[in-house]
């Protein structure tokens, strides 16, 4: 990762790591610093803003409702495979209170909110069966 050449260098790039930009503005204003000055001015770009939504704050207690629905989906054969895309739904503002939440939890599919968008038809039984379960386990019915 260090591959500066001056001591000042890599001392910038060690505040960099250690003390990370997280205010979305100056992320932004830093995105669009870099879109104005590129290294190679031959170099054309363009951003596109996705999401206002911030990533999902991951707690103990959500960690541990991640872990029974991957268990319960274990016992009935399947993979469900949480993976976290960094913002893009309600679920993800609940969180920022401190509220354990899933999200993503339906059927499978692509293209979502956009003309080509499409599910898995398989799918949707077998995320049932992994919600129902888990629901059960949380409430002790398991």
């Amino acid at each position: 990762l260090d591959k500066t050449k001056t001591a000042m260098g890599a001392r910038t790039l060690r505040s960099y790591v250690e003390q990370p930009l997280i205010d979305r503005d100056e992320i932004e204003e830093g995105v669009r610093y870099l879109m104005d000055h590129p290294f190679n001015p031959e170099v054309k770009n363009e951003f596109i803003k996705l999401s206002e939504f911030p990533p999902m704050v991951m707690i103990p207690e959500t960690q541990k409702m991640i872990d029974i629905m991957n268990e319960e989906a274990e016992k009935l054969g399947l993979d469900i495979g949480f993976i976290d895309v960094a913002g893009a739904s309600d679920a993800s503002l609940v969180s920022l209170a401190g509220t354990p939440i899933i999200d993503a939890c339906g059927p499978c599919g692509e293209f979502f909110h956009t003309d080509d968008e499409y599910l898995l038809i398989h799918t949707i039984e077998e995320r049932y069966d992994v919600l129902l379960a888990s629901i059960e386990r949380l409430l002790g019915k398991k």
